[in-house]
């Protein structure tokens, strides 16, 4: 039973033999002074440890019986490991296409399957399953399969390498949804939101099995429930400090509903059957793929594309300038005529107002003046600023607003000046016909506007 070599198992070996057997092995292999080969004797003091107290002995028996069942249950761990593996390679193929590795852009994702509101919710609910394993950068990825790997490798062993995989997708599928009902232009990406599931999946699953004893699995219930809250409490405090909006409905959406999908899937590891096993994989996908088919059926309408409603910002802005710049050489058009005529009539040094009100090529050329700004000037800088007022009121929340407000402040500025123009054009001395008082062009705010502008991190 016990010869001069290491039992490949020692525990194993003292939940197979009794007491007695264990005592006769011991002094079978002794020494004539009653010494253990020196690879013994560390069985021999644990043997001793534990056999002093029966209560102990007996607890010690109860967790060999945990642990073989778990093992027997869920003989191998390899959900985890896949998912990693997915996640990485995504990540690589992704920085190998050009994708910025620290910090990609929203628009660099998109095409990756990110999940997008207005795409998600126009037909592209295949996005709620795959931003699951896109990841905005290296640390963001880094810290999600660092707690992947931690909570999956025990949550998969006492669920089953099914019922972790139902539990890991469901959860990160609602915690999609629950974005974009947040707020439906989302743009997010990352494994977050599963990872989270993982965490209440776990919990639930130790708080409700009979067989996980809180005396051995308390400690670990607690250091979850910390990591969660400070998590939240991060999520919370961090935009306040960073140019970073962390995907908080995500976070909460998959913390809840992994907690549910792991009530479903709580059993009795030591006296559980396969049709147990089976019965509650079922209950748990049932539960997990009917939220998810609700969520979509009762969804909020695809918002308009918050990319194509700053493009169209750009362009406005675009239109501001060329109009600021045609209306410049409009005024200076006018007023180097307008200086040629005076000139050309002051050769008695008359008072200029006196040859302003008695020439008429002057005045006609006033009236045309008068009539350009009225009729090629005046009415698009008023549709312009119709245009940038209504794209203030669906401008996307993932954007800076006050380049926006600048330029629509620059707008009304140049549309009030234009009206005083007009009701003053023939009034002033030849001084202010010049067109040199028409403030030049709008300088671009809103050109760079979508660019590394990305925020949602799941």
């Amino acid at each position: 039973m016990i010869n001069s070599q290491t039992p490949p198992d020692r525990d194993a070996f003292f939940e197979q033999y009794s007491e007695e057997q264990v005592r006769h092995a011991f002094d079978m292999v002794a020494d004539e002074n009653g010494q253990l080969p020196e690879e013994l004797t560390e069985y021999q003091q644990a043997y001793d440890e534990m056999t002093v107290d029966p209560a102990a002995m007996s607890r010690y028996r109860e967790v060999l019986k945990f642990r073989e069942a778990l093992f027997r249950a869920t003989p191998r761990v390899f959900i985890t490991r896949l998912l990693l593996a997915a996640n990485v390679l995504v990540f690589l193929a992704m920085a190998f296409s050009g994708v910025n590795v620290m910090s990609p852009s929203g628009e660099d994702l998109i095409p990756w399957g990110a999940n997008a509101g207005w795409l998600t919710l126009d037909g592209q609910s295949w996005r709620l399953f795959t931003c699951m394993f896109l990841h905005i950068g290296l640390i963001h990825i880094a810290l999600n399969m660092y707690i992947l790997w931690q909570v999956g490798n025990l949550l998969e062993r006492l669920t089953g390498n099914a019922g972790f995989l139902i539990l890991y997708l469901g959860s990160g599928l609602i915690a999609s949804l629950c974005s974009l009902y947040w707020n439906e232009s989302v743009l997010s990406a990352g494994a977050s939101g599963a990872v989270c599931g993982a965490f209440g999946g776990l919990a639930a699953f130790l708080w409700r099995s009979p067989d996980c004893d809180m005396e051995v699995f308390g400690p670990l219930l607690s250091s979850i429930a910390k990591v969660v809250l400070f998590n939240l409490g991060l999520a919370i405090v961090l935009p306040l400090f960073l140019p970073i909006n962390l995907d908080n409905a995500a976070h909460l959406g998959g913390l809840v509903s992994g907690t549910l999908l792991g009530l479903c899937l709580a059993r009795p590891i030591i006296t559980s059957t396969k049709q147990d096993i089976l019965f509650r994989n079922a209950l748990a996908l049932g539960l997990s793929g009917g939220l998810v088919v609700a969520g979509l059926y009762w969804a909020p309408e695809a918002p308009q594309n918050p990319y194509k409603i700053a493009n169209d910002a750009v362009q406005l802005e675009e239109a501001v300038n060329a109009l600021a710049e045609q209306q410049r050489k409009l005024e200076m058009k006018h007023g180097q005529r307008i200086s040629e005529l005076i000139e050309e009539n002051r050769s008695n040094r008359e008072d200029i107002p006196k040859v302003l009100a008695g020439n008429g090529a002057i005045n006609t050329e006033f009236s045309k003046w008068k009539q350009a700004l009225q009729e090629k000037i005046l009415p698009k800088w008023k549709e312009y600023e119709r245009q940038a007022e209504t794209t203030r009121t669906i401008w996307p929340a993932m954007f800076k607003i006050e380049p926006l407000d600048q330029l629509i402040n620059f707008i009304k500025e140049r549309r009030a000046e234009t009206e005083k123009r007009i009701n003053t054009v023939g009034e002033p001395p030849p001084k202010a016909a010049n067109a040199l008082n028409c403030p030049a062009g709008h300088a671009p705010v809103l050109s760079h506007l979508t660019g590394g502008m990305f925020h949602g991190t799941g």
